[in-house]
């Protein structure tokens, strides 16, 4: 074997390449079904789906095999501490960050590996790779160009094997998804996605997701500080059991649902419903966002609000922008005058265009409706009458599962576990294995100018602010 061989990942890789299909279990009325009812945002409720993707070969994926994938190459990484009490939710700029490669990271939890930093045991610390797009890591690599078509064949295979063909989604692959990694005690803070609704496979290891309505939000006391497009954040310290009991008040009035999810499971997370997410153990999954008509609307009300907080940030002192940004938001600091009067006219156009398109759309089927019969029209693959959610459970032959409210208060009523200090900021030696940046000390007092970004950003306000923009708009345009 050459040594270019030794960089094709042909060693482990479970399955066929070119296997794509539907599992046979799962009925084509089953998918259908389920994607018209998700399209048509008539679910309402979180659905789990037992075991429906457990021949994914991601799946039955090893470490070993996702080792072949990210090779040598570093991982950029975020740490947090396992211990968190204070009352405000342990934001990802109160993190550190690290750099460190498929194998240091597994040898870590293994405690084969310590890292250079003070307090860094899988006790101390929990690290998160997060919010991957999928086409960005798998991008296999070879150093030598004969294999480059035998590259770009296992590539576009690897993410024919992310389909999700048995949810329905049969044009959705890992061009379409997103990547999850974590370690045990690693959370994604309680939030709601403004846009589209939420399939998720768990595909390595287990996690647990606490699930609330979207008519908790004002007891979750929803915030757009830190600023981050299309997420709602809440003030609660949900990881926390000590500030679940100093907002108890407000807990008590909230319908959480709890599930955990175990390689081959699937969730279907209705648009706006809020979630706090941990891994149990090492963690993988994946996931893919479903467009839906509703986001017309948001994308206007998202490029209001980002005109609102590049406007701020750009006018005051730089530390405003720490204080106000997540981290992966930092880019509005260097955003001018044009770029956001072109997202605020690309997001109001779009709405246009779409109420436009429903508008013929609509005057099309009437006049179909005084069409000869004998004039053969295109049948939909359902009738109305076969889809419904008493008629997904028909046709199902997975193990489909609402999830029930449960008291979320009572099962916080123990002991707390107070954090007992704050991460090392001292520099790290040049020769360690991974690089490693501190997360800053303690957490910033609120301030006027966030309060404000919060009245303007609460989703009540911002749905009229919204509205009155998109009427200027129209107004503007009917007198050009």
């Amino acid at each position: 074997m050459d040594d270019s061989a030794k960089h094709l990942p042909l060693r482990k890789i479970s399955g066929d390449l070119t296997s794509i299909g539907r599992t046979p279990f799962v009925s084509s009325k089953f998918s259908d079904c389920l994607r018209e009812l998700i399209l048509q945002d008539k679910i309402g409720e979180p659905l789990v789906f037992r075991k429906i993707h457990e021949d994914w070969a991601p799946c039955k994926w090893t470490l070993g095999d996702w080792g072949d994938i990210f090779r040598d190459e570093k991982l950029s990484v975020r740490y947090g501490r396992q211990k968190w009490d204070k009352s405000n939710p342990q934001w990802e700029s109160l993190c550190g960050n690290l750099e460190i490669t498929w194998t240091k990271l597994i040898e870590w939890i293994r405690g084969e590996y310590n890292l250079p930093i003070p307090n860094s045991s899988t006790q101390d610390i929990w690290m998160y790779y997060d919010y991957k797009y999928l086409p960005e890591v798998i991008h296999l690599k070879s150093e030598s160009e004969k294999d480059f078509l035998k590259l770009i064949y296992l590539s576009e295979n690897l993410k024919k094997k992310f389909c999700w063909s048995n949810l329905g989604f049969h044009d959705r692959n890992g061009d379409h998804s997103t990547l999850w990694i974590g370690t045990s005690g690693s959370y994604t803070n309680t939030h709601y996605d403004t846009y589209s609704c939420n399939l998720v496979c768990q595909v390595y290891g287990k996690k647990t997701w606490l699930v609330f309505p979207p008519c908790d939000t004002e007891h979750l006391q929803p915030t757009r500080v830190p600023y981050e497009e299309s997420s709602v954040y809440s003030q609660i310290n949900i990881a926390s059991s000590k500030q679940i009991q100093n907002n108890i008040s407000a807990i008590k009035k909230c319908s959480p649902r709890r599930i955990t999810l175990e390689p081959g499971d699937c969730l279907y997370l209705p648009p706006k419903w809020w979630h706090f997410v941990k891994s149990e153990d090492f963690s993988i999954s994946v996931n893919t966002w479903i467009e839906l008509p509703s986001d017309h609307f948001t994308r206007v009300e998202e490029a209001v609000l980002r005109a609102v907080v590049s406007s701020f940030v750009n006018s005051t002192v730089p530390s405003t922008a720490d204080k106000v940004l997540n981290p992966n938001e930092m880019d509005l600091t260097e955003i001018g005058e044009k770029d956001t009067e072109d997202t605020l006219r690309v997001a109001s156009k779009a709405f246009f265009d779409y109420e436009e398109s429903i508008s013929q759309s609509s005057s099309e089927k009437s006049a179909k409706q005084l069409e000869p019969q004998g004039l053969q029209i295109k049948k939909p693959r359902l009738s109305l009458e076969e889809i419904s959610l008493e008629k997904l459970m028909e046709y199902s032959s997975v193990s489909v599962e609402k999830l029930p409210p449960f008291k979320l208060e009572e099962e916080a009523s123990g002991p707390s576990t107070e954090a007992t200090g704050e991460p090392s900021s001292s520099q790290l030696p040049s020769n360690v294995d991974c690089n490693h940046e501190a997360p800053p000390k303690g957490s910033p007092t609120p301030t006027y100018f966030e309060d404000v970004l919060n009245a303007v950003g609460h989703p009540d306000v911002l749905k009229q602010i919204a509205q009155r923009f998109l009427h200027n708009v129209k107004q503007r345009n009917s007198t050009d």
